[in-house]
C-alpha cells in the first residue's frame, strides 16, 4: 500500500515513543523515505488510521510471554468497525542496560524503566545489580530519557533497545539481559482494506454469540473442524455490553478468499449473533497454509457449485 501527499509518503502511524520496539516493527513495515509519527496509545493510532490522518498504522497484539494485547484486540473488535490487520511482523525482544557514556555496572545504583521491561529483566538484575533500585517511568524511552538528561557521573541506567541507545547517545552497559532470550512480540499493519491471498495466511475473527445456550461454542468450533481449518489462538473477552457477555477472538490458518474458509465463515454466521473480521494476513513466520483436505480445495468447490448448477437447470 502506497499514498503519497505533495510527492511525499504519507506518514506511518506508530504506537510511541520513538525509540521503542513498536518503532522498530514501524522501520520494517515503512516505505522508503516514509516519515514515522509516534502516536501516545494504541487508540491514537487506531483512530489515526479509521478517521483518514493516516493510511496506516504499527500496534502490537501479542507477546511470547504475556500473550494477547488486550488493548489492542479490544478496540479492533468492540470499536467502531473499518480498521483491519493488514501485515504482521515478528520483533525479538533483546534488551540491554544503558547509561550514560563512561558509566561502569559497579556504579549503577538504580535502572529505571516501564515496568513490563523491568519484569522481563528481573533475573538478571537480581543476580548482576542485586542492590539497586528499581524505578517504574512511563516507557522504556521515558527512562532512557532520564538517563540521558542525568548526564555524566550519574549512577541511573535504564533498560531498553540498541535503537534507542543510538537515538539518545547512550551506552550499552550489558546485553542482553532479559531474561527469556526466546520472547518476541507481534505487531500488525493497520489499515483501511484487506490484503490480497497470500498462500501463507492467518486469518483473525471476532464472533459475538446471539444468547447463552449449550453447546455454541462447539457448533461454532466444529465447522472449522469440519473443513480442515487450523485454529491456532482462542480468547475470550468480555463485550463490556452486560455482565457476563463475552466474545470469542479466534485466529485460524488460511484467508478469506479461501474457498474453505467463505464456506466456514458463512455456516458460522447462520448461527451466532454476529462475526467481525479483523483481518486475514500474510503470516510473519512464512508458514505456507496447509494442504486442504479432500472435498474442500478450491477445484472441489469449483466441481460442486458447477454440479449444483447443472441439477437446478434440470428444473422446469
Amino acid at each position: 500500500m502506497k499514498t503519497v501527499t505533495d510527492g511525499q509518503p504519507k506518514p506511518l502511524a506508530h504506537l510511541g515513543p520513538a525509540g521503542t520496539f513498536t518503532e522498530l516493527a514501524a522501520m520494517r513495515f515503512a516505505q522508503p523515505g516514509q516519515p514515522l509519527s509516534p502516536l501516545p496509545s494504541i487508540r491514537a493510532v487506531i483512530e489515526a488510521v479509521r478517521n483518514g490522518h493516516v493510511d496506516a498504522g504499527v500496534v502490537p497484539i501479542e507477546n511470547a510471554v504475556e500473550g494477547a494485547v488486550t488493548a489492542t484486540l479490544d478496540l479492533l473488535g468492540f470499536g467502531p468497525p473499518g480498521v483491519y490487520m493488514q501485515a504482521e511482523t515478528d520483533v525479538p525482544i533483546e534488551m540491554a542496560l544503558l547509561a550514560f557514556p563512561g558509566t561502569v555496572l559497579d556504579e549503577i545504583t538504580e535502572v529505571r524503566s516501564h515496568p513490563v521491561a523491568l519484569g522481563q529483566c528481573t533475573q538478571w538484575l537480581d543476580t548482576h545489580l542485586d542492590s539497586a533500585a528499581l524505578i517504574d517511568v512511563a516507557s522504556t524511552a521515558e527512562g532512557a530519557t532520564q538517563v540521558r538528561d542525568a548526564g555524566a557521573h550519574s549512577s541511573i541506567a535504564a533498560l531498553g533497545n540498541a535503537l534507542l541507545a543510538e537515538q539518545l547517545g547512550l551506552e550499552i552497559v550489558a546485553a542482553p539481559v532479559q531474561d527469556l532470550h526466546t520472547n518476541a512480540t507481534r505487531f500488525a499493519l493497520i489499515g483501511r482494506s484487506l490484503p490480497p491471498l497470500s498462500g501463507h495466511d492467518r486469518t483473525s475473527i471476532v464472533v459475538f454469540l446471539d444468547n447463552d445456550r449449550a453447546g455454541q461454542l462447539l457448533s461454532v468450533l466444529s465447522h472449522f473442524a469440519s473443513r480442515g481449518i487450523n485454529l491456532t489462538r482462542i480468547v475470550s473477552r468480555p463485550t463490556r455490553r452486560a455482565f457476563g457477555d463475552y466474545a470469542m477472538f479466534i485466529d485460524f490458518e488460511g484467508h478469506v478468499e479461501d474457498n474453505h474458509v467463505g464456506n466456514a465463515l458463512r455456516a458460522v454466521h447462520r448461527h451466532v449473533g454476529d462475526i467481525r473480521v479483523l483481518g486475514s494476513v500474510a503470516r510473519a513466520d512464512g508458514t505456507p497454509s496447509p494442504s486442504k483436505p479432500q472435498g474442500e480445495s478450491d477445484a472441489d468447490y469449483a466441481a460442486a457449485r458447477t454440479w449444483y448448477d447443472g441439477l437446478r437447470n434440470l428444473v422446469q
